[in-house]
């Protein structure tokens, strides 16, 4: 992994790792940054665990949240097709651990080297996280969401799984 380099916010932010956070931040602050050192945080910590990004819409998920969150793997040093693909299983040549919870569509996953998974979850899909097994989520562009249905239908399913992990709502952010 890159060296990471934070401001004092993003820094305070990191060295606290609260159960929930949200960010109220000017633009450029660097919370899209943030996110993807929360994602890589979840990956590395809980390895084989599913999360999942929460957007208000697919569309606003791959055109502009998830670039940018994908934007700040990059500078840590982890690599699209390397570290991780998206919408596909990886080539077993590359040697990917298998997820606890494999979903049969991966057309919205993304799918870590260690085996962790992150599914992408819109809110214009009714019930999108149902049966779902959740160990942690982001949501990036909170003010988007409708902060009801997030409580209703996605917030439920972060039950993680004790039996694989101490504590997995320790690594649930939002």
């Amino acid at each position: 992994m890159s060296q990471v380099y934070l401001h004092n916010g993003q820094l305070m932010w990191y060295r606290c790792m609260a159960n929930t956070s949200v960010n109220l931040c000017a633009r450029r602050w660097g919370k899209s940054y943030l996110v993807g050192l929360q994602i890589w945080t979840n990956v590395l910590e809980m390895p084989r665990s599913t999360g999942v990004f929460v957007a208000s819409t697919f569309r606003q998920a791959h055109s502009r949240t998830l670039p940018a969150a994908l934007q700040a793997l990059d500078a840590f040093g982890v690599k699209r097709d390397i570290h991780y693909v998206i919408g596909h299983k990886p080539d077993p040549k590359l040697g990917f651990a298998t997820p606890l919870f494999l979903p049969s569509d991966l057309k919205d996953c993304v799918w870590f080297a260690n085996g962790t998974i992150m599914i992408i979850v819109s809110q214009e899909v009714v019930l999108s996280a149902n049966s779902m097994t959740i160990h942690w989520l982001v949501a990036d562009e909170a003010k988007g969401l409708n902060f009801d249905k997030l409580q209703a239908e996605i917030l439920p399913a972060i039950g993680g799984s004790s039996r694989y992990y101490n504590d997995p709502t320790k690594y649930s952010h939002l």
